[in-house]
């Protein structure tokens, strides 16, 4: 086995160890990086087309050219920090790229470098039983006894013999051709090996693109502040309509009929709390109308059969703290409880799918005491309500499950533990196997997916961030300087960031499609990357000496703590509870803060544990969330019920809330959330105050103090969205990202096998 080595310039390529070495130092590089570094030096002057290098470093995987030009520019930065006067890699417009420094191929056979740490004696005692070992075979087989067969009868048994292996290859081929028939070619197998992406519209407010079953509409809510709004766009001319105008609603899923004459739709009134909130089921033929009520009370999109009989819907009980699977005729009458169970492992309120002979639903089934990623793809008996998992995969989340109309298997969107840059991807479930393929792999910022019904088709939304880093001095919020771009935004949320001393910035960044960890200096200079890993690292906080860093990383296969040095060395993993809440790592006077589930519950809660990952501590008893320690350790801010509810009371919003750190009791509690998603807070330097952003038409910092109940606005941007921020640590400068989210509507077409 040869061990190619590749010397150029100074450094030395391990295409065995995946590595680059200059001199005694190993450099930093992503794994897709070392590849396509690798087929340039091999391809040493020659000109290698993108196509080419897309190919071979993604190999059935779809990328853009864009990741490639980011990987090629990475390479140029990292080998010019050894030697800028020299130029490593050309571009050739419109053609490729070319690597142009003189390479030395070295190849070392590994069995000649054993036998070189072996003494003479060694070898040739290992001879002499090589020897040894073929005369006493010899022997063996001159002392067998004569077995008594004639030559006659040998040749009887290898006629024998070989009409019985013809036998068996002929039964494997006939089973092979049965499998290829009646499995091979199947929706799950044969669809989606490839496919080829467009894209059909974008714009920040679109949301939930729908596909009609014959492929000849996509439904799309248009979310504004004033109210959501249904468009209709059709595929092969782009002719939009306006199917539902702005209204005063909340739309939270579509699903077009089975004959493709109508969109139901769910959707809340849009109010300003998210408490106690009723939804109904509406129905409106796709080219406009009045809609009409089916359904009130339900918490999902519904689901309906191919023959348009039938509907399945999710109906959370949330005073009897269950979660129902309903089932009802199309009109909306003779409602029936399918399924029921508890609340917090309830049926997924993503969406549901009849199998196409409507015998099955499919769903999503969540196991909350599960040790690793809580979420399967899970089936339920139509008649009998019986439920029971499909998946041998597991995810941490796990979107709306859509049959294949084959009825070979389920599709979903579902993010999983080891996902390298905190994004979903698309998934096919074989039925009744259970077995999980990923569809795009590599395709980033999928956010709900659905199928035409010759699955030729997959209508995705797809959610970029492009946004930029900026640092402000705090008494001046209105004149911040930029300091860098972030152009690679597909994570499902902010990398996280918080400020090493006065200076300088450690934060989160997706590269080459993977999260790590980053510093900078307050001005944007010296970018240094710290952490390098396959996984996800992000959400990082510096000891108050500087010298670790702590983050969450699904390193391990779950999210958990981790502390690393602060110049990214000796990586250690601190938590064992797994499923670590995101943005919810403090690190205090020597100890660590995080949210993960409590025990023997299916919520989650704060805790605390030394920073070797001893002696871990539950500290509050109640539902908790986006928990942040004080920075003279005194008092955690989070978003926590109401101090006199019962702990398993989820009917009442959470508030904004201070606690004892010592004893998580409540100092005192502020406004309920009203909003869906927990904003960004941070604590002043005096610990005095906290602050936090809440968008709307715009986005606001506001500060409330512990002793005032008012808060008060600091700063209010009207273009724009903040989605994080940090204090330096003497409270004189503010960094912040702000920018903007692009959803495009995308078409995934299937591209058939030659």
């Amino acid at each position: 086995m040869n061990n190619k080595m590749y010397d150029f310039g100074g450094f030395r390529l391990d295409e065995d160890q995946k590595c680059l070495w200059r001199d005694e130092e190993l450099v930093s590089l992503t794994p897709k990086a070392i590849e396509t570094l690798l087929v340039l030096v091999r391809n040493n002057g020659k000109v290698i087309t993108k196509d080419a290098l897309l190919d071979e470093v993604w190999a059935n995987t779809f990328v853009e050219e864009a990741t490639l030009a980011q990987n090629i520019s990475t390479l140029r930065k990292t080998l010019a920090k050894y030697d800028e006067n020299i130029e490593f890699i050309t571009t050739i417009p419109r053609r490729g790229y070319r690597f142009v420094e003189d390479v030395t191929e070295i190849s070392a056979e590994e069995e000649e470098v054993i036998l070189e740490k072996h003494s003479v004696t060694h070898i040739v005692a290992e001879q002499r039983q090589i020897h040894d070992s073929q005369d006493d075979l010899e022997n063996l087989r001159r002392s067998r006894p004569n077995s008594g067969r004639s030559a006659g009868s040998f040749l009887s048994t290898r006629i024998v013999a070989m009409i019985s292996l013809a036998v068996i290859c002929a039964g494997a081929i006939a089973y092979a051709a049965y499998f290829y028939i009646s499995k091979g070619n199947d929706f799950y197998h044969a669809k989606f090996q490839k496919f080829r992406v467009g894209t059909l519209m974008s714009g920040a407010n679109l949301q939930g693109g729908l596909v009609s079953g014959d492929g000849k509409y996509v439904a799309i809510v248009d979310r504004k502040n004033e109210g959501d709004a249904i468009l209709l766009r059709q595929i092969e001319d782009g002719n939009m309509l306006e199917v539902l105008p702005k209204s005063n609603l909340l739309i939270s899923g579509l699903t077009f009929s089975p004959d493709n004459s109508a969109i139901f739709y769910s959707a809340y009134q849009k109010e300003p709390s998210v408490q106690a909130k009723i939804a109904k089921l509406y129905r409106i033929p796709i080219l406009g109308g009045a809609p009409r009520e089916i359904i009130t009370d339900i918490d999902s999109p519904v689901a309906i059969t191919a023959d348009n009989k039938k509907l399945a819907f999710v109906r959370n009980q949330l005073n009897e703290k269950k979660s129902a699977l309903m089932i009802a005729d199309i009109d909306g009458k003779n409602e029936k409880v399918l399924a029921i169970r508890p609340l917090l492992a309830g049926f997924s309120t993503f969406g549901l799918s009849w199998s196409p002979d409507g015998k099955l639903i499919s769903t999503v089934i969540i196991e909350p005491n599960s040790e690793g990623p809580p979420a399967r793809v899970g089936i339920i008996n139509a008649e009998t309500g019986e439920a029971k998992t499909l998946s041998e995969h597991s995810w941490m989340w796990v979107g709306r499950t859509i049959w294949l109309n084959d009825g070979s298997g389920i599709a979903a969107v579902a993010y999983g533990s080891s996902s390298p840059n905190l994004t979903d991807e698309v998934w096919f479930v074989s039925y009744p196997e259970g077995k999980a393929r990923i569809v795009t792999n590599g395709l980033k910022g999928i956010n709900g997916i659905s199928l035409t019904d010759d699955l030729e088709s997959i209508i995705a939304t797809r959610v970029n961030r492009i946004t930029t880093f900026y640092v402000s001095p705090f008494d001046d919020l209105d004149s911040p300087r930029e300091i860098a771009k972030n152009v690679d935004g597909e994570a499902m949320l902010a990398l996280g960031s918080e400020w090493s001393g006065n200076e300088k910035i450690v934060f989160g960044k997706i590269q080459n499609g993977n999260s790590d960890l980053w510093m900078m200096d307050a001005d944007g200079k010296n970018e240094k990357q710290i952490t390098s890993d396959k996984s996800a690292d992000y959400a990082p906080r510096i000891t108050n000496d500087g010298k670790h860093i702590f983050f969450l990383s699904n390193r391990s296969g779950n999210m958990n703590v981790w502390r690393v040095d602060s110049n990214g060395e000796n990586p250690t993993r601190i938590t064992t509870n797994g499923n670590v809440g995101a943005h919810s790592v403090s690190s205090v006077n020597g100890n660590i803060y995080y949210i993960a589930k409590a025990k023997d519950k299916a919520y989650a809660v704060l805790w605390v544990v030394d920073p070797n990952g001893a002696g871990a501590r539950q500290i509050t008893f109640k539902r908790t969330y986006g928990a942040k320690v004080s920075p003279d350790g005194k008092y955690i801010f989070c978003f926590y019920p109401d101090d006199k509810t019962d702990a398993e009371d989820f009917n009442n919003a959470l508030k904004f809330t201070v606690l004892a750190a010592d004893s998580g009791k409540v100092v005192k509690q502020f406004a309920s959330l009203t909003s869906r998603n927990f904003p960004a807070v941070e604590w002043s330097h005096d610990s005095g105050s906290f602050l936090y952003l809440e968008t709307d038409e715009n986005t606001a910092l506001w500060r409330q103090t512990i002793d005032d109940q008012a808060p008060a606005k600091l700063k209010e941007w009207t273009n724009g969205k903040i989605y994080q921020f940090a204090l330096s640590k003497d409270g004189s400068k503010l960094f912040f990202e702000k920018g903007e989210e692009v959803n495009s509507i995308i078409q995934l077409q299937n591209v058939k096998a030659e």
